[in-house]
């Protein structure tokens, strides 16, 4: 690879704020990029284009554990992200980008009330927000670039509409 790029920070922490309940947290955030050259020839010598991605993500997640009574254990998580995207093909292109959302909240309770019989029950939630999806559009015919589109449903029919057009324009 051309150029590339990976590190990442978290913070950690752990929190007894009582014999019976703890807490647990974590920060994070991490960043990668790297240059992908691809190749006309076998022998890796003339370059075609250089693509080129940029990530990041973060976000944090928080863990509680409680203990009411000795046979009973409740477990509460909560986890947030953010998650950043950016490509283009060839050099000459702009950055497509997205960006998404991720989360899950949880609660477990476990119930140890006889010896050797341990009853555990829970109920959680996720969710997945994707905010910002484009792609790039290029001619089929040399590469030109066109356009910067969000990556839906419309865009695809856009896309559609204008190859038809296209095609119709070359005869």
């Amino acid at each position: 690879m051309k150029n590339y790029d990976n590190w990442g920070a978290d913070l950690s922490g752990m929190q007894n704020i009582t014999d019976r309940l703890k807490l647990t947290g974590k920060l994070f955030y991490h960043h990668h990029l790297d240059d992908y050259v691809s190749y006309l020839d076998q022998a890796y010598q003339k370059e075609l284009a250089v693509s080129r991605y940029e990530d990041y993500l973060m976000g944090g997640m928080l863990l509680a554990d409680y203990i009411p009574v000795d046979w009973n254990q409740v477990k509460m998580a909560l986890h947030y992200g953010g998650e950043s995207h950016k490509e283009r093909n060839a050099e000459y292109l702009p950055f497509a980008e997205s960006f998404s959302y991720t989360g899950s909240v949880g609660l477990e309770n476990t119930f140890t009330y006889i010896k050797n019989l341990t009853f555990i029950a829970g109920v959680s939630y996720d969710w997945f927000n994707v905010d910002k999806s484009e792609r790039n559009i290029v001619s089929k015919k040399g590469g030109k670039f066109e356009a910067v589109f969000p990556n839906d449903v419309m865009a695809d029919r856009w896309l559609k509409a204008v190859q038809k057009i296209k095609i119709i324009q070359i005869k």
